[in-house]
């Protein structure tokens, strides 16, 4: 039986509606280079704007993807050999060959035109070298946005730890997973990003324990008192240079307040039956995988038209490269499906609309 199968219709058109709202959350976390690139010491007002919303609230789109990435994969994973090897190369066509292509294309193209604006140039791949470009075993990948793809594909791979985890100590293990986030410096082990870890490692409790997603609520003051005030807190911290340890440990917790207020919003009719987010919520991976380097050539040429001096034209540009990265790429992501579908299926890992 498919994943999708498994699951309330309602709350899959809320993950399809989720994935969608994040992806272009996760364009507007990277807008954030734009302004630097014709502001690097922005007005204060503007450091506010990009505090609030790109390092705080923008945040939570990434644990909440590793989240519903959990889910979805223990709704139906069962712990055989011959069920782990199909599921393995279900995610190496899905997750690690766009991983690859992707960063490959990044490099070339560094290769040819000597360079990607505000990505990288020929020097980088001289200095890194081909191979830790294409992978990120040090840092980020050519495209440095897809480290989440390659994360993810590990946490696939160790599927079976995150089971028998879930099985056996579901809130212990899960909380000493939370809790080594908070305590490893900058919050990762080798190539994997605890966060996602953590977040995984939730969704994989949530489909273990059956927990009814459609009952989960959340009380009033997590979302009107306490994630409101991490948020202030989490931007306020930035701009005056506060403790990074302690800010850390709340914008942590307040990611986490963030997801269960995020999964509380996506019940709403507005959003849950709104066809047209629906139907654009199947190229969601493809405006991840796409928005970089479009978003940095869009930076680039915008210098032709017009560029950010001051607060209001700021605010106004980081919105305007934001969306029209969403649009180019949401575009051709449907131009692509409709007149070349298989070439649509190849990049994105033979997903598509037809899919559906």
């Amino acid at each position: 039986m498919s994943t999708r199968a498994r699951i309330d219709p309602l709350i899959a058109r809320r993950f399809d509606v989720l994935k969608l709202l994040l992806a272009v959350a996760v364009v507007m976390i990277h807008a954030e280079k734009g302004i630097l690139a014709y502001l690097p010491e922005p007005p204060l007002a503007l450091r506010a704007v990009t505090a609030l919303l790109g390092h705080n609230l923008l945040q939570v789109s990434v644990p909440l993807f590793f989240a519903i990435s959990g889910y979805l994969l223990f709704t139906t994973f069962m712990p055989s050999s011959a069920a782990y090897a199909r599921m393995v190369g279900k995610k190496a066509r899905g997750i690690l060959f766009p991983f690859l292509f992707f960063n490959l294309v990044c490099i070339v193209i560094i290769l040819v035109f000597r360079k990607i604006p505000y990505i990288g140039d020929f020097n980088m791949v001289h200095r890194r070298g081909f191979v830790e470009l294409l992978i990120g075993w040090h840092g980020f990948p050519a495209n440095y946005t897809l480290w989440f793809l390659r994360d993810l594909f590990i946490l696939f791979v160790f599927a079976p730890f995150f089971l028998v985890l879930a099985r056996e100590l579901p809130v212990v293990g899960l909380v000493a997973l939370f809790l080594l986030w908070n305590l490893i410096p900058n919050g990762c082990v080798g190539l994997l990003d605890l966060r996602g870890v953590v977040f995984f490692q939730l969704g994989c409790v949530l489909a273990v324990t059956r927990v009814p997603l459609g009952q989960m609520r959340g009380h009033p003051v997590l979302f009107c008192v306490l994630y409101p005030a991490a948020l202030v807190f989490g931007t306020w911290a930035e701009l005056t240079h506060f403790d990074p340890v302690i800010a850390g440990y709340v914008r942590n917790a307040g990611q986490a307040l963030g997801i269960l207020l995020l999964w509380r919003l996506s019940d709403y009719p507005v959003l849950r039956d709104n066809r047209a987010l629906l139907r654009l919520s199947v190229y969601a991976f493809f405006l991840y995988l796409l928005h970089e380097p479009t978003l940095s050539w869009i930076i680039y040429f915008s210098r032709y038209v017009f560029v950010p001096s001051g607060t209001v034209t700021g605010v106004v540009y980081y919105f305007l490269t934001g969306f029209l990265t969403v649009a180019v790429a949401l575009g051709l992501g449907v131009l692509l499906a409709r007149f070349a579908p298989a070439v649509y299926g190849l990049l994105t890992g033979s997903r598509g609309p037809a899919t559906r």
